[in-house]
C-alpha cells in the first residue's frame, strides 16, 4: 500500500467512527429508478438576474429538498460555461481557506483570469451537519433523490444557457460531482462536454467492493436489488457521443481504477498516479484536465 492508498484508507476510517450508528442505507433500500425520479421531480427556480446564489425548491420522492447554484463569474452569453458539481460532504459556497472546497481550489484560487462563465452547484443535504446528512443517507431513496435533483438542476441550467447564447457548455465535477456529470450525460446528454473527475459509472462497486465500509448489511443481502437502483453502466454505454473525458486516480480506494475504467467502455481515460483524496485536491492537474476540453 502506497501513501495515496493509505490516505484514502485513513480518511474512510475516520468517517466510519463518526457515523458508526448511521450505516448507509440501513433504514431502507427501497428507491425509484433514476428515470422515475427524473419524471417526478419538480424544481422551483427563481428568476436569474445576475451573479450570486440561487436557492431552489425541489419536490421529490424523498420529500422537499433544497439544492442551489452559484453564478460565480459571468463573462457573457457567448463565452463557454463550466457547470461544476462538488464532491461528497463539501460546502461548495464556503470559500474560507479551512473548508473542503474543490470549486474554490480549481477555479477561485486560480491567479490567471478564466475566460469562461463559472457556475457551481450545491446538492441537497450539503449545507447542514455531517451527522444530519448521515441520517438521511440511511434511506437509499434519499441518496438517489439527491443525485437526481442535481442532474435535473444541471439540465435546467444547460437549457437556460443554450437558449441564451452560443457558448460551449461543459459539465464537470469531482467524486460525487463526477458521478452526477455521468448521470446527466447518460439520461439527458444536452451539454457539449462532460469532464467527470475521480468518479465512474459502476456506482454499486463503491458501496459493495471498495474500501468504503459504511453500508449496512442489508445492502449486501440484497445486492441485485441495490445494483439495479445504483448502477447505470448499460445506459451510459448506450449513448453514442464522444463527449466525455474522464479522469481517474490509479490508487483510488473508492472509485477503484480498474473497475471504473472498465465502466467507461472505450472512452479514453486520463490517469493520475494518486488516490481519491490526493487526486481530488490536486487542483492544478484537475484544472489542466478541465481546460484541455474547454474552448476559450
Amino acid at each position: 500500500m502506497n501513501i495515496h492508498s493509505l490516505i484514502d484508507q485513513v480518511s474512510i476510517k475516520s468517517t466510519e467512527v463518526l457515523v458508526v450508528n448511521n450505516k448507509i442505507f440501513s433504514k431502507s433500500i427501497e428507491s425509484p429508478t433514476y428515470t422515475a425520479h427524473f419524471k417526478t421531480i419538480k424544481l422551483k427556480i427563481p428568476e436569474i438576474v445576475g451573479g450570486g446564489i440561487y436557492g431552489v425548491e425541489a419536490e421529490t420522492a424523498a420529500g422537499a429538498l433544497n439544492p442551489a447554484f452559484l453564478i460565480h463569474q459571468w463573462k457573457g452569453e457567448d463565452y463557454p460555461t463550466i457547470i461544476y458539481h462538488h464532491g461528497n460532504l463539501e460546502r461548495p459556497f464556503n470559500f474560507r481557506w479551512y473548508m473542503k472546497n474543490t470549486f474554490r481550489d480549481i477555479f477561485v484560487s486560480y491567479r490567471e483570469p478564466i475566460e469562461a462563465n463559472l457556475i457551481a452547484l450545491r446538492a441537497p443535504f450539503h449545507r447542514g451537519s455531517f451527522l444530519k446528512y448521515a441520517k438521511r443517507m440511511g434511506h437509499l431513496t434519499s441518496f438517489t433523490a439527491m443525485l437526481s435533483v442535481s442532474v435535473k438542476l444541471i439540465d435546467f441550467l444547460v437549457d437556460y444557457l443554450k437558449s441564451a447564447g452560443k457558448g460551449q457548455v461543459a459539465v464537470s465535477g469531482v467524486s460525487l460531482g463526477g458521478l452526477v456529470a455521468n448521470l446527466h450525460r447518460t439520461y439527458f446528454n444536452t451539454a457539449d462536454v462532460y469532464i467527470p473527475l475521480c468518479a465512474g459509472v459502476a456506482l454499486s462497486d463503491v458501496f459493495m467492493t471498495s474500501a468504503y465500509k459504511r453500508v449496512a448489511k442489508i445492502v449486501h443481502d440484497h445486492r441485485e436489488m441495490v445494483n439495479e437502483k445504483l448502477n447505470f453502466e448499460k445506459d451510459f454505454r448506450g449513448v453514442n457521443s464522444d463527449n466525455v473525458f474522464p479522469l481517474l486516480a490509479r490508487y483510488d480506494q473508492l472509485f477503484r481504477y480498474e473497475r471504473q475504467k472498465e465502466s467507461y467502455g472505450g472512452h479514453p481515460v486520463t490517469v493520475l498516479d494518486k488516490g481519491h483524496w490526493t487526486a481530488a485536491f490536486s487542483s492544478k492537474q484537475l484544472r489542466q484536465h478541465i481546460f484541455t476540453y474547454i474552448i476559450q
